[in-house]
This record gives structure tokens, C-alpha cells and sequence, in this order.
């Protein structure tokens, strides 16, 4: 008779069951098993979504969009279940507009997603496929159609109207540490600037309509001047200017022409970057 020796790591791998989960690091590598030693055999971006089949102590075994594993402290857990915010959707056979067409899904359908690819989700149900993720709403917020995107992951220290010894604070404040990724709340054209006795480092991105939206504190630049997509890695947090000593937070204001325009938000609440704005403004 035959006796199977089966480790303790694989029969892990082996009983957990399939999860999703979003990259929270800015490039994770993938590796070939479960641990630094093994063979790096790809790398995913911030806010990657992937399929977690297994673990094995502080790593996570994935099935997509790379097979591999990844430690498990770079992933946050994510909702599988999305929405379809548009009329009509297509599913193609493939994450994009050259593949063909699978079949159609309409607004208010419930998906069940599975990973991403740049732009795309793979969802396996009600149909298998990709669908572009502009299309599809996780938890009630759209993944893309809003007129702006939180432009960091953080805690909300400072919002419309907050008493400061200067005045009412015409803007949202959004704390986390120095070095988190800051991202373009919509696209447009960039502009890097420098006041060290206000805002420090900042960046002004132009939009249409007149709007145009400021990023205050930070403490490096990435995006050069020019053209920025929505979601595009612009800059870093920090606490530059005269936010030195006090937490680093981006300071993040929307203006239209002459005048900052109201921008709702809850104090002490926490937002993820690249996430809808729940806010719509008129002429965008």
C-alpha cells in the first residue's frame, strides 16, 4: 500500500478557498513559491486585483492575473461581487477592445469578478469574460465614472468648512505617511509648483471647464509637467511647506476659474485612492 506524505504548507494552499484580494504596494513581485528565495516570475501594480487560491504561512498563492505567490501583507482583501453601471456592457474574450464580443450584460447586473488586467476585470459570472472596469460599480461606487477619484489612500484629518486659526479650510486634508502614492483625481495637464512658506511642494493639475484641481505638501514629485490620465501616479505625501511638524497629509482642492468649489467629505472617515468621488460637478 501507498503512503502520501503531504505538507503541512500545501494541504494549506489546497484547503483555502478562492479570494479576492487588491494589491496594496506599489510593484509586488511574484514568486515561484512561497517565499523570497524562489524565482521572481512577474511583478503587479497598486491596485491590481487578484485570485487568491491558497496560502502558506505569510504567502498567498495566485491563480490571476499572474500564477505564483505573493506575501500576504501587500494584499488587502476586496469584494468579488461588482455592478454594471452602463446601459448595455460587452463581454469580450479578452482584457480589451481588440477581442471579440462574448455577449452583452445590462445596467444593474450583478458580476462576480475575478481579477484584473490594466483596465479590464475578468468576471465568472453571470457570463465568463472581460468587461472594461470603467463599467462596473464595487460596494456602490463606480470603478471610473465619476467626475473625480480620491487622489490617496488615507483617513480624512481635514474637511469643507473645518475651523483653522487662518479660516475656514476650503478643502479636503487626506493623512497617511510620508511616501504614499498620490494620483490625478481626473485627467488633464500638470503643472509642478513650490511655495515654502504655504503649501510646500505642490502640483496643479488643469481640467476641462475650467476646473482644475491642487495637490499641496507633498514631499516628492513623480508625474513631470504635462499631460496626466485620470488614476496616473502623480506625487508622494509628505508635509512640506508650512504643514511641517503636523501629519503628513495631501491637501487637495478643487477650483473652477477663480474660486475653490465645495467638496463634501466626513471627518475621521477613511478613503481609498482611485475610488469615486461621491460628488458630481456641472459642465464636466
Amino acid at each position: 500500500m501507498r503512503t502520501w506524505v503531504i505538507t503541512a504548507g500545501i494541504l494549506a494552499a489546497l484547503a483555502a478557498p478562492a479570494a479576492g484580494h487588491t494589491v496594496n504596494t506599489d510593484n509586488l513581485n511574484v514568486r515561484s513559491g512561497p517565499g523570497t528565495t524562489y524565482s521572481i516570475v512577474g511583478t503587479l501594480t497598486r491596485g491590481t486585483m487578484v485570485n487568491v487560491v491558497g496560502t502558506s504561512g505569510t504567502w498567498s498563492k495566485i491563480d490571476g492575473p499572474k500564477t505564483g505567490w505573493v506575501s500576504t501583507q501587500y494584499l488587502t482583501a476586496s469584494s468579488h461581487s461588482a455592478t454594471v453601471n452602463a446601459s448595455s456592457v460587452n463581454v469580450r474574450s479578452g482584457p480589451g477592445t481588440g477581442y471579440s464580443i462574448v455577449g452583452t450584460l445590462s445596467n444593474g447586473t450583478m458580476v462576480t469578478r475575478a481579477y484584473t488586467s490594466g483596465d479590464w476585470t475578468k468576471i465568472t459570472s453571470p457570463k465568463t469574460g472581460w468587461v472594461s472596469s470603467q463599467y462596473l460599480s464595487v460596494g456602490g461606487t463606480s470603478t471610473g465614472t465619476s467626475d473625480f477619484i480620491w487622489p490617496m489612500t488615507g483617513q480624512l484629518i481635514g474637511v469643507w468648512d473645518s475651523q483653522r486659526a487662518s479660516g475656514p479650510h476650503h478643502a479636503i486634508d487626506i493623512g497617511d505617511k510620508i511616501g504614499i502614492p498620490i494620483y490625478a483625481a481626473r485627467g488633464g495637464t500638470l503643472s509642478r509648483r513650490d511655495n515654502p512658506t504655504g503649501y510646500g511642494y505642490y502640483v496643479s493639475v488643469t481640467h476641462e471647464a475650467g476646473y482644475r484641481t491642487v495637490y499641496a505638501h507633498l514631499s516628492a514629485y513623480v508625474a513631470p509637467n504635462g499631460a496626466v490620465a485620470k488614476g496616473q501616479y502623480i506625487a508622494k505625501c509628505g508635509d512640506s511647506g508650512n504643514a511641517k511638524g503636523t501629519q503628513p497629509h495631501v491637501h487637495w482642492e478643487i477650483w473652477r476659474y477663480d474660486a475653490k468649489v465645495y467638496m463634501p467629505g466626513t471627518v475621521w472617515s477613511r478613503v481609498t485612492a482611485k475610488t469615486a468621488y461621491p460628488y458630481n460637478y456641472s459642465g464636466i
